[in-house]
């Protein structure tokens, strides 16, 4: 079911219509908010567009930083479970004493 969620950016009101949570896009359009107030804050000069298209690059390249980084925490978890199901096997071959 969509609905349609009201958003704030750069003093402008927005309705978006989704089917997400509206929970969700609120707390999405604060977090652009909160990218193009840091980047005005680190001396950008750009118009109200560009500004928003540089925050969402921005979003964006931490997302995919985020995501190869969960990546291979991933891959190494994998490799240390290997490991230890490796190393018990061994152990529940080795003879009692």
């Amino acid at each position: 079911m969509t609905k349609v969620v009201e958003i704030k950016l750069l003093n402008r009101v927005h309705r978006i219509v989704t089917r997400d949570d509206p929970a969700l896009v609120e707390a999405s359009a604060r977090r652009v908010q909160e990218k193009v107030d840091e980047l005005r804050s680190e001396g950008a000069v750009v118009g109200g567009e560009k500004l928003i298209l540089l925050a969402a690059l921005n979003l964006a390249g931490d997302l995919v930083r985020a995501e190869k980084t969960l990546a291979e925490g991933s891959r190494g978890l994998t490799s240390a479970l290997d490991t230890i199901e490796s190393l018990s096997g061994a152990l529940a071959d080795a003879p009692l004493r």
